[in-house]
């Protein structure tokens, strides 16, 4: 009975270097130096909502590494998708933070920019072709 409920023989596999991706390394975060106009950007964010809790985070953080305390970071794929990686690589470099965790996406896509310098499969084209996840 599983062996028919199961048939890999219809499947149709394709190499990851035809994917069409939604990211590209080129698009990744670059990094800036410190400067007076950040500083002052950043204390313009209101203390409303999203941009206050952004706030308070970044306030911890830089109070916790002050005082020499361990900071730990916990990401989901969004994360390394969206092209932070080279803020998070620079800040652990830094020493400011100094644990990551993450769940099993996140290894993916990370390792789709190291294999092909591309990531974040385009989801609706291969739903509707019924080629999603199958490079």
């Amino acid at each position: 009975m599983a062996d028919k409920l199961l048939d890999f023989g219809k499947l149709k596999v394709y190499s990851i270097k035809e994917r069409k991706n939604l990211v590209k390394i080129e698009q990744f975060a670059k990094l800036v130096k410190p400067s007076k106009q950040f500083k002052n950007f950043f204390a313009s964010l209101p203390d409303i909502l999203c941009a206050a809790d952004f706030k308070t985070i970044i306030k911890a953080i830089v109070k916790a590494h002050k005082e020499g305390r361990k900071v730990g970071l916990a990401i989901g794929a969004h994360v390394v998708k969206c092209g932070l990686a080279p803020i998070i690589i620079d800040l652990m470099e830094r020493g400011i933070i100094n644990c990551v965790s993450m769940n099993g996406s996140v290894a993916i896509h990370d390792y789709e920019i190291s294999l092909i310098g591309e990531t974040s499969e385009d989801v609706a084209d291969g739903i509707n072709d019924g080629s999603f996840g199958m490079a």
